[in-house]
């Protein structure tokens, strides 16, 4: 709301809100005076609840199929933009060139307790590895699939603005993949992307999820479910991929995540499963450290393993 570009529209899609919240909703459109003509237009399309919700992909693919406009971004309900000039600043970018598909930027992150965190996590190591170094005014840089995957993240959707046809043309958001949705989509719009622009400036302020928390899409979701999901983003990758290197990162992830899930198994104590996804991570990752630890489980899971015996209501066993 705080943005100056004014050629803009706002879609707020709620996805099963509490009553309480609902209200304090109803507050603030009624203070941002939707009606005026000094504002964007508010668009407000509250879903039916359901129990789990309808998942972040259903509710940005719902939002898109609402815009109007030649090109759409998003913004998390818990993230701010701290740069009110962001959307006048991409759109000068955006109408100096021709066709652009994909607009990238950075974002912030910060813990719960307002601490900074200063590890990579999206694609901020591009200024770096690139070269792609903020200026004074406000420079973009034309990139590619290869040099966006020399990152060693992805962009975050807060920092990520798709022409709205080029979204549409892709499938949007895959509304079965209910965590890291937006790495697939990253994935599958940088690999058939025809022109990127990406700007190196902070736009954004990010809150790092409390994982202490169960009430949203990063901490309800369990280890191995978090792995399901994102063995289906790598496999699709694979399999669809046009670029070498989307199909080549793709396989290097699909690895990292069948050796997690093969770890989380052995601690679990099911050897038989660990060493199935075990084996299966040798294919898209082979190193002699993890082929031991393939044999260790392959002998693990040949041991017989103990089980509780019954006892019948005299106290003998059964």
């Amino acid at each position: 709301m705080m943005q100056d570009f004014e050629e803009k529209e706002i879609i707020i899609v709620d996805d099963g809100s509490d009553d309480a919240d609902l209200a304090q909703y109803d507050e603030i459109f009624a203070q941002y005076n939707v009606a005026s003509a000094n504002h964007a237009p508010i668009t407000v399309s509250r879903l039916m609840r359901r129990a789990a919700g309808h998942g972040p992909s259903f509710v940005r693919n719902h939002g898109v199929s609402l815009a109007q406009g030649q090109y759409v971004c998003f913004l998390d309900d818990d993230d701010y933009w701290t740069d009110p000039t962001y959307l006048r600043q991409a759109h000068q970018s955006l109408a100096s060139k021709q066709g652009v598909d994909l607009y990238y930027s950075n974002q912030a992150a910060y813990y719960q307790d307002g601490t900074r965190c200063e590890e990579t996590i999206w694609i901020e190591d591009l200024i770096e590895k690139r070269q792609y170094y903020p200026t004074k005014d406000r420079q973009v840089y034309e990139t590619s699939a290869a040099d966006l995957l020399q990152s060693g993240g992805f962009a975050h959707l807060n920092c990520s603005i798709f022409r709205r046809d080029f979204f549409i043309s892709i499938g949007g958001m895959d509304e079965h993949i209910r965590y890291e949705s937006d790495r697939d989509l990253y994935l599958r719009a940088i690999d058939q992307a025809q022109h990127i622009l990406y700007d190196p400036h902070i736009y954004s302020w990010h809150n790092i999820p409390d994982h202490t928390q169960k009430n949203n899409t990063s901490t309800r979701v369990s280890i191995l479910e978090k792995k399901v999901f994102q063995l289906r983003t790598y496999n699709k990758g694979i399999l669809y991929g046009r670029h070498p290197e989307v199909i080549a990162s793709c396989r290097h992830g699909k690895s990292i995540q069948l050796k997690v899930i093969a770890e989380e198994l052995a601690q679990q104590g099911d050897y038989p499963k660990a060493f199935a996804y075990a084996w299966q991570a040798l294919a898209d990752g082979f190193n002699v450290k993890w082929l031991a630890y393939t044999v260790y489980l392959g002998i693990r899971k040949c041991v017989p393993t103990k089980k509780a015996i019954p006892i019948g209501e005299g106290g003998t066993a059964k």
